[in-house]
């Protein structure tokens, strides 16, 4: 579903302004939210690709909004584009405590397929309680080897836990803007080795990703 969504994202061309943006944005957000929401949601997995299909609607209209308009003019719009990409990112946190206080982790074989994938995804947006993600990174530390989560999505986990805990780095998943360059945030540890840790959990080499992500953001020297 989130292919109809993206190719409507990139069909409609961007409003001339960045405020004209917003209004649509924020139009369009309850009607995807209400549309999703009507769904059926045959077991859990289903509803956490749910949740994933409004959040991920909501970051790739802001990654189509940073490209679209000058710094100038997104300015005094860029809280109020986000906010309900952050309300819903709160939500989904509070289900997944609920879910997991009781459970290890989730398991495709049992709640439905897509339920791993769409889990972590939650929890890799759950920013606003690193306490949660850091918790979640030591329970996924001990099922990795199981396959019940990829593992370059625990690789990935990894690195946003060492950025909020002022860390470097591991797989340089983890990009920010400085200087109109794209770098890992915070740093790499070990940085002449980061392709072979890469390669052994499962990603491409950085080189190919840095240039993927570049082509993504608005990020230019």
């Amino acid at each position: 579903m989130m292919a109809v969504v993206a190719l409507k994202l990139r069909c409609e061309d961007a409003p001339a302004t960045a405020s004209a943006f917003v209004a649509r944005f924020e139009a369009d957000w309850i009607a995807v939210s209400g549309f999703l929401e009507a769904l059926p949601r045959s077991n859990l997995g289903r509803e956490l690709q749910l949740r994933v299909e409004l959040e991920q609607f909501g970051r790739v209209s802001n990654q189509q909004f940073a490209l679209s308009y000058p710094e100038p003019e997104r300015e005094t719009l860029r809280t109020r584009m986000w906010a309900p990409v952050e309300a819903s990112d709160l939500q989904n946190t509070g289900r997944l405590r609920e879910l997991l206080r009781d459970r290890e982790w989730f398991d495709d074989a049992v709640d439905g397929e897509g339920s791993q994938t769409a889990g972590w995804l939650l929890v890799q947006h759950a920013d606003a309680a690193p306490d949660f993600q850091r918790e979640m990174l030591d329970r996924l530390s001990a099922i990795v080897s199981e396959g019940r989560i990829r593992r370059s999505e625990y690789a990935m986990l990894w690195d946003r836990v060492a950025v909020h805990e002022g860390r470097p780095q591991r797989f340089g998943s983890q990009l920010v803007c400085e200087n109109g360059q794209l770098v890992p945030r915070g740093g790499l540890e070990d940085a002449e080795n980061l392709d072979r840790r890469r390669a052994l959990f499962e990603m491409q080499p950085w080189a190919s990703y840095h240039s993927i992500m570049r082509n993504l953001t608005s990020c230019s020297s």
